[in-house]
């Protein structure tokens, strides 16, 4: 089950930054209509675009009031210093991302709200619980990875390409097999964006090994280096 992010706003060009950015992440994202018909258990989070031009964000603040009693939590991209939207989105209990937004916290958000629930079916069939390579273990089901004797923090993206190499020992995963893992099938993936999160895992493991764990085969993939 792939989480779905609604995102309420009329600016195309917002949308479409946004349904790129996430799609890496592992989401889906849709454009929001009738936002009331659209929630179901699979909505992670209502994004709502409060951007100020013109009348004070008379949508959002209804969209705000529509939204409320849904127990969907919400994310408002605010800019300016409206002092009454501001107090609307706290009553409604809205996370608030001032413009300029950095998408690394939007997305960083976003993943702890369930950081579990982006794994792919294939991850969550019965299989290896517990996975080992050299110093790296990890808990598949409690999302737990533990490095050098210490546990550390991989979002979502980077534990799946994680559970695919440790499962692979040692061998060669191409880059189509790593885009199968982490990300849906509907997503399109260039193989920059795999070496783009190949590289941020490399650097945290990094961090607690002393050494780079992985090993680059060109033109072909990535594998997990024991030495």
């Amino acid at each position: 089950m792939v989480p779905r992010i609604l995102i309420n706003s009329t600016d195309a060009e917002l949308y479409l930054w946004l349904e790129y950015i996430l799609a890496t992440e592992g989401f889906q994202v849709e454009l929001s209509d009738g936002i009331d018909r659209q929630i179901d258990s699979e909505v992670l989070a209502v994004v709502i675009d409060c951007r100020l031009t013109g009348d004070p964000s008379e949508q959002c603040c209804a969209s705000m009031d529509q939204l409320a009693a849904l127990s969907v939590p919400l994310v408002a991209l605010v800019e300016g210093d409206d002092r009454k939207l501001h107090l609307d989105l706290i009553k409604a209990g809205a996370e608030r991302f001032h413009r300029p937004i950095s998408p690394r916290r939007l997305v960083d958000y976003l993943l702890r709200l369930s950081p579990t629930q982006t794994m792919n079916p294939e991850q969550r069939s019965p299989g290896p619980k517990l996975l080992r390579f050299a110093e790296i273990q990890i808990d598949v089901a409690s999302h737990r990875v533990i490095c050098a004797h210490e546990e550390i923090y991989l979002p979502p993206l980077e534990f799946k390409l994680l559970v695919l190499l440790l499962s692979k020992q040692g061998q060669v995963c191409s880059r189509d097999e790593l885009i199968e893992a982490a990300w849906p099938a509907t997503v399109f993936v260039e193989p920059r964006t795999v070496d783009v999160h190949v590289g941020r895992l490399r650097r945290t493991l990094r961090r607690s090994l002393r050494r780079d764990p992985i090993r680059t085969v060109r033109s072909i993939g990535y594998a997990l280096n024991q030495n």
